[in-house]
């Protein structure tokens, strides 16, 4: 499975709007469906992204995994401190789109970069 930066943002901003410090499964589907209507992310790959989220440390996540079942299930997540950091930098979709135009498929690290230096870029305007 290949990461996909925009659920990654979805993640975030869906935990940072949800009003209580920890989200459920359900509240995350539920919160990313009505976020991000036209989006079309399998249930399988939004835990996945969360696991990853967890191993990044922009999530604190509680998974399990089923007997027989492929799929992770959330039970639970909260924004970390960088988790936080990060989702206010990207939380603009202009500076998000830009940051996409300009970063491509890169990892993780340089979009973190590229995010500052057009936040900076922007605020400076």
């Amino acid at each position: 499975m290949k990461r996909d930066m925009d659920l990654v943002r979805a993640i975030l901003l869906t935990a940072e709007n949800h009003e209580e410090e920890y989200v459920s499964s359900a509240e995350l589907h539920r919160g990313l469906s009505e976020q991000f209507p036209d989006s079309q992310w399998s249930t399988g790959v939004i835990p996945a992204h969360v696991r990853i989220l967890n191993e990044a440390g922009l999530v604190e996540a509680e998974l399990i995994s089923e007997a027989g079942s492929s799929e992770d299930t959330i039970l639970f997540l909260r924004l970390t401190w960088e988790g936080h950091e990060f989702i206010a930098d990207a939380r603009d979709p202009r500076v998000w789109e830009k940051v996409k135009s300009k970063g491509g498929d890169v990892s993780f690290t340089l979009i973190k970069q590229i995010l500052a230096e057009v936040v900076k870029m922007m605020l400076s305007q």
